[in-house]
This record gives C-alpha cells, sequence and structure tokens, in this order.
C-alpha cells in the first residue's frame, strides 16, 4: 500500500509533548505576521530566543519625555500638512494639464496608418527572412504612401472649411525687400535632398522659404514653430486682426486660431506662447516684422535742426538701415492692460499677400565671441585697425 507524504512526514516527525514554553513559544508564532509563499518582500520579526523551555523576557521600552512628546507631534503634524499641501497642488494641476491636451472642435484631422485597397490579406511562403523582411517594408511603404494621400486630402477639406491654409513662400525679392533686410538664405545640398524626400513622403508638407529676413539680437527669441503660426495668422485672419481695436479683442481671435494650430492649444497660449508675447513681436519696438507699405530706408522719426536727434532704438538691426518697422503698435499696455488699444500701420490686403520666410537673427555686435560656421568653432572678437593707426 503505497503511503502519502503527509503519513510519512507524521512517522519520520512523531508529535512530541508540549511543555509550557513551547505552547508560549508557538503562541507569539501564532501571533506574528505569516510570510506567503508569493510575497517578493518579507517582513522580519523579532523573535525571542528560549532557554529550556522558558521565553527570554523583553527588555522594556523606556520612557518618553514630554519633550520628545511633543516633539515627535510636531514632526508628525508637520509631515501631515506637507502630505497635505502636496495633495492640494497635485489636484490644482493636474486637471489644467489633462485640459491642455483635449483636443478642440475644430483641430486638425490626426494622421493614421490605413490600409490600402486591394492590399494582399495573406502573406506567400517566403524562402528565407530576407525575403520577408522585404515583402513587408514594401508593403508598409505602399500603406504609408496611401494614408499620407487620405491625411492630404481630409486637410485640405478641413483648411478650406476653416480658412487655415499654408502661406505661400516667399519666391523673388525685390530691391526695396533687400533694403529692409531680405535676403537669400543659403541652403545645402544635404538639405535640399531631405527636403525633396519629405515632400514625397508627405504631398502636404511646405518646406522652409529660400528667403530670410533679418531680425534684431536682442529682440524675443522664439522657435520656428511659433513664427509659422503667426504667419498662417496674418494670412488668414488679415480681416479680423485689422477690426480689433483693443488688445482683448486680438487676444480672442488669436486664442481661436491656437486651437486650430495646435492640439495642446491651451498649454501654448498659457505658457509657450501668449498672446501679449505674439502682440509685442509685431510692434515697432521689437522691430521684427517688415512693414513694406512706407519708406523701407528709415522709418523713424526726423528730428528739426534746432532739436538734439533721439536716441537710438534698443532693438536696432546693423545689417541694414532701416529703422523701426513693424504692423502694429499698442499704446500703454502696462497699465491698461486688456484694455491697451492697438493701431495697426497696414491694411488687410498687405496682410493676405504677404509671403512665408524666415527669421534670421542677426549675432551681437558687442559679443567678445563670434559664432564661424565653416569651421564649427567660436572666435575671440579682435579690435580692427587701419593703416594710419
Amino acid at each position: 500500500m503505497k503511503s502519502s507524504w503527509a503519513s510519512v512526514v507524521k512517522k519520520d516527525n512523531p508529535p512530541s509533548t508540549q511543555t509550557s514554553g513551547t505552547r508560549a513559544a508557538a503562541a507569539v508564532a501564532a501571533v506574528a505576521p505569516v510570510a506567503h509563499r508569493d510575497d517578493i518582500f518579507t517582513l522580519k520579526t523579532k523573535t525571542t530566543k528560549t532557554t529550556k523551555g522558558r521565553i527570554s523576557p523583553v527588555a522594556p521600552a523606556e520612557p518618553i519625555s514630554e519633550k520628545q512628546q511633543s516633539t515627535a507631534t510636531a514632526a508628525s503634524t508637520a509631515s501631515t500638512a506637507t502630505a497635505a499641501s502636496t495633495a492640494t497642488a497635485a489636484t490644482a494641476v493636474t486637471p489644467i494639464l489633462y485640459q491642455c491636451i483635449t483636443p478642440s472642435a475644430n483641430s486638425r484631422p490626426s494622421h493614421k496608418t490605413l490600409i490600402r485597397p486591394g492590399a494582399p490579406t495573406v502573406a506567400p511562403i517566403f524562402k528565407n527572412d530576407s525575403e520577408k523582411k522585404e515583402w513587408d517594408n514594401k508593403e508598409y511603404e505602399e500603406n504609408c504612401k496611401y494614408s499620407n494621400e487620405i491625411h492630404h486630402q481630409e486637410m485640405e477639406k478641413w483648411s478650406a472649411e476653416n480658412r487655415w491654409r499654408a502661406v505661400p513662400n516667399m519666391t523673388s525679392m525685390t530691391k526695396e525687400e533687400e533694403a529692409a533686410g531680405f535676403y537669400k538664405v543659403y541652403k545645402s545640398y544635404i538639405t535640399l535632398d531631405q527636403e525633396r524626400r519629405i515632400v514625397e513622403r508627405c504631398p502636404g508638407f511646405v518646406p522652409p522659404s529660400d528667403y530670410g529676413y533679418l531680425v534684431p539680437w536682442n529682440s524675443t527669441q522664439k522657435p520656428d514653430t511659433f513664427w509659422d503660426f503667426m504667419g498662417t495668422l496674418l494670412y488668414n485672419r488679415a480681416d479680423e486682426l485689422c477690426r480689433c481695436r483693443t488688445v482683448e479683442d486680438f487676444e480672442k481671435v488669436y486664442n481661436e486660431a491656437a486651437q486650430l494650430q495646435w492640439l495642446d492649444w491651451k498649454w501654448k497660449i498659457l505658457q509657450e506662447f501668449p498672446a501679449k508675447d505674439a502682440l509685442w513681436t509685431m510692434s515697432t519696438k521689437a522691430n521684427m516684422w517688415p512693414n513694406m507699405m512706407s519708406s523701407s530706408v528709415s522709418r523713424m522719426a526726423r528730428p528739426k535742426d534746432d532739436m538734439p536727434p533721439p536716441p537710438p532704438p534698443k532693438y536696432k538691426v546693423y545689417g541694414v538701415n532701416r529703422g523701426e518697422t513693424g504692423i502694429c503698435s499698442v499704446k500703454d499696455i502696462k497699465t491698461l492692460g486688456k484694455k491697451a488699444p492697438i493701431r495697426w500701420h497696414v491694411s488687410p490686403t498687405y496682410l493676405k499677400n504677404m509671403k512665408r520666410f524666415q527669421f534670421v537673427y542677426e549675432e551681437n555686435p558687442n559679443a567678445a565671441m563670434y559664432f564661424d560656421s565653416d569651421d564649427d568653432c567660436f572666435y575671440e572678437r579682435r579690435p580692427v585697425f587701419s593703416d594710419d593707426d
């Protein structure tokens, strides 16, 4: 007769007589927490050693003084308050971040990878892994090409419905524009090849313009994402912008356009690109946007003969002598706030005829170091001496 595992254990380890000491140890072990089989971390309990069936007594804890008790109570209260404040801050910040990534009703359609009609539903039998990989890559490229075409069609429909089309690139330059600060941007053959490849994959992609515009080195530094949005705003919302009379009116048009440009538009207008910063770049004091409706040589007020010359502008372009240019002027925005009046120096027709160009920041003429793009390093700027010295 086969014996079970439990019966073998009972035969090998017969029950022994329990004394009072062993019963006490068993009671202590029963009270201690039990370590489960699947526990990763096991709590080590402090057990007492038995000597001849007796349990050694545990030393009693030292009494806590009133000073130590008050210190512990204060520390516990401080940690509780810190945890509560942290939880409150997290509760206040989390909804804002969540709302910032919520798309609006007019958000641009998202790109989706689709399977083209007529694609094979069953893969053929391959001779080796390289042949299978080549077939998978070819199918993926064909599906991506079809997905890009569908996305381009959806974007064309969405742009027409929301009046949010891409700004055409600047393809030529007049002498007046060259005197105002425009110039031809050099593009290497590597850059041109990359742009060509992107246009082949994405039909709706518009490469950067071949022309740039000089802006002051100490003016507002913004990425190309911001300048593309501002150009699209001026091109598609020219009539609405020129009807704005106050900063509050401009913020309304600006925020509505931001919903079309970015998915996280709330975060953009609150943290990265507020409407006031955009309005500052358009002002004549910033000297960043071109204004070809007036003289392009100098737009500073010429003083009379009996008056001292005005101080030089803070944001000056040293490459050309164009003075201060801009699209609008804002009067006393620090005091009036959103009620500050806006004066437009251009017409809606001028904004609609603007072309897309690149903003090129000048180098700091007062810097001790300058960057040499040919050598890809910085050099010390040394004074230039003439032959008469």
